[in-house]
């Protein structure tokens, strides 16, 4: 038997859906896990730019939350994927010639904004196109 990963046979989605949900929770995952070694050290600056992701992870998650309810879990997932990624390259950018700590975190609140917004979604819309026999399975893979 060939047990060739992009085949997915018996998952009931379409490859894309599945692929492009792993590589999306993959890219959070990591901007999620690189914040606490990118900051600096603890002082005032440092805990705006902490508290910065997490609150746009709050208010991303029940923005888009209510928006994919209503609109459809792609858009949401589109809208929250372009926050994520036109943020993290400003931030990226911006870490060589920003030096507004006030500016930096808008932009890290932007990206967990994208990040709250797509962790749910995703999730969602993968357990949407995915058989009811292999859905719990999915979702553990992808988280």
């Amino acid at each position: 038997m060939d047990y060739e990963v992009t085949q997915m046979k018996g998952f009931g989605a379409p490859k894309s859906v599945l692929i492009l949900s792993f590589i999306s929770w993959a890219f959070i995952a990591m901007a999620v896990l690189s914040i606490s070694f990118a900051n600096p050290p603890a002082n005032l600056i440092g805990g705006l730019l902490r508290f910065s992701v997490p609150a746009g992870m709050f208010f991303g998650a029940l923005m888009l939350g209510m928006l994919a309810d209503k609109h459809g879990r792609k858009l949401a997932w589109l809208i929250s994927m372009s926050f994520f990624s036109v943020a993290s390259l400003l931030c990226c950018i911006g870490m060589l010639c920003i030096e507004s700590n006030i500016l930096f975190a808008a932009l890290c609140f932007l990206i967990g904004f994208g990040c709250g917004g797509g962790l749910p979604v995703i999730s969602s819309f993968l357990a949407e196109h995915v058989k009811p026999s292999v859905r719990g399975s999915a979702i553990v893979v992808l988280e």
